[in-house]
């Protein structure tokens, strides 16, 4: 994931919970490593992790059986942007709870201000 991307999410998060959270990913090199720990800990294995991937190789491998090459091709299309959907949501995810993290110290701060 790119800066671009990163600054992106953060405008659309300001503009759906109407915040004004300011981050210069450039000065920040720690978030990436954060992002890049949480997308492999996302796939690191475990059992469930597993066995739900079994079942959709299971799953896939008779659909694909079943298809004809232009369907295949077509299908190879559509896993394509499934991956890419994850990839988008996954960042998406990470971006807004590290956001969610500032807009509540800046409210914890406001609080405080006003005691």
């Amino acid at each position: 994931m790119g800066i671009e991307n990163m600054n992106i999410f953060v405008e659309q998060f300001n503009k759906e919970f109407g915040t004004k959270i300011k981050l210069d990913f450039k000065d920040t090199p720690l978030i990436f490593n954060i992002f890049n720990e949480y997308i492999e800990q996302t796939y690191k294995t475990s059992d469930v992790y597993l066995e739900i991937v079994n079942k959709i190789v299971e799953i896939e491998d008779e659909f694909r059986n079943s298809l004809t090459e232009e369907q295949e091709k077509l299908f190879d299309k559509w896993d394509n942007y499934k991956d890419e959907i994850a990839s988008y949501i996954s960042s998406r995810s990470f971006i807004y709870g590290f956001c969610c993290d500032k807009q509540l110290n800046i409210e914890k701060g406001a609080i405080k201000d006003e005691e």
